[in-house]
């Protein structure tokens, strides 16, 4: 009999094969909302590219590791470098629309303005999502790599503040998450779980035809693969995604002692590795002068910051959350490693060597 997850591997949707893109702690409603913002018209306006195809595979649970086609993330992305190298007042224009959100998301989240209904609240969170979130760390990613920072001074700094202060995930959960709750249980669907079994477009169309099956496979412990190709979706849950994963790694991290990244405040640190996938960092061990390894960083870290002795990322530049609270707290730091999540697991001996990019595997943890 052939595993779920195998036929996925066995029947893609395209042609081309996916690389690793970006890992999220989110369940199946994030990954598919996550998606939908990359071939939105917001996202058409803001980048001219559209990213149409996604695999997105959870593991452990809560976190989503998603792939792309190649093509498209190199367009997407040669894309924003054109805009960020050639079209400075494009570049001003997407900033300040960031601005007006960001103003507009502190009144909705105080109660000084009142969204009409859970679509209004689906288009204003993909709005900025892509104006205040994937829009500055590209223009801070590229004006970096360019030698555009002097230049773009003035933007570079509204860029960093629009990333330090967090809309999308705030505005998430205190709306999107509470009022589709509320749809699902005037549907029937009381359990408390039931967001987690459906997708954004099946709640925003109030299609609940796969929920209880899918809440029976989340109690039996599986995982969900969550697959988008030109605006269709299929979901699938499964016993062990672990094969599909390492069908799209580019390597065995089984085997690797060390792994590399972009030195974004230096020093050396030596630590046990605590693995972080929440915004809040809540839910997990974590002591003073631990390490702290996780996708990327966000305001919800600053406690954990303050107490690490250095912080690994996956995601990020010089620019990035994680480097700039570097700086600020001085803690070592490497960030832009692609795979420290999966490479290194919680309770790892590790050194951080962040003045040469490198981190090092001590003892590994007993429970590898």
């Amino acid at each position: 009999m052939v595993e779920m997850g195998e036929r996925f591997a066995q029947t893609p949707q395209t042609s081309d094969a996916k690389i690793e893109y970006l890992t999220r702690s989110f369940d199946l409603l994030g990954t598919s909302f996550w998606q939908s913002c990359y071939v939105s018209p917001q996202m058409q306006q803001m980048s001219g590219v559209l990213m149409p195809s996604m695999l997105g595979v959870e593991y452990p649970h809560g976190v989503t590791h998603s792939y792309r086609p190649e093509h498209e993330l190199a367009a997407f992305e040669n894309s924003l470098r054109t805009k960020v190298q050639s079209d400075p007042s494009g570049c001003t224009e997407r900033i300040v629309r960031g601005e007006r959100i960001s103003v507009d998301a502190g009144l909705y989240l105080d109660g000084n303005k009142h969204f009409g209904g859970l679509q209004e609240i689906s288009d204003f969170l993909v709005d900025a999502y892509v104006h205040s979130n994937i829009f500055p760390y590209f223009f801070l990613k590229y004006s970096e790599e360019l030698g555009l920072k002097d230049t773009h001074a003035d933007l570079v700094a509204r860029a960093e503040k629009l990333r330090s202060v967090p809309v999308f995930q705030p505005m998430y959960e205190k709306f999107f998450l509470t009022l589709g709750m509320e749809r699902l249980q005037a549907l029937g669907f009381l359990q408390p779980n039931v967001i987690q079994a459906i997708t954004a477009a099946e709640l925003l169309q109030s299609d609940t035809s796969h929920i209880q099956s899918r809440l029976a496979d989340i109690a039996a412990g599986k995982y969900f693969v969550y697959e988008s190709n030109n605006g269709s979706e299929r979901v699938e849950f499964v016993d062990n995604p672990r094969a599909l994963l390492a069908q799209h790694a580019k390597e065995s991290t089984e085997e690797m002692s060390e792994l590399r990244g972009e030195s974004a405040f230096g020093g050396r640190a030596e630590g046990i590795v605590r693995l972080v996938f929440s915004a809040d960092g809540k839910g997990g061990t974590f002591n003073d002068g631990d390490i702290l390894v996780s996708p990327s960083t966000s305001t919800g870290l600053v406690d954990l910051i303050r107490r690490c002795s250095a912080i690994v990322t996956d995601e990020g530049g010089t620019m990035s959350h994680a480097a700039i609270l570097a700086r600020e707290f001085g803690k070592p730091c490497i960030v832009g490693t692609r795979r420290a999540t999966e490479t290194l697991k919680e309770g790892d001996m590790v050194e951080v060597d962040a003045d040469k990019g490198v981190v090092r595997i001590l003892n590994k943890s007993p429970e590898r």
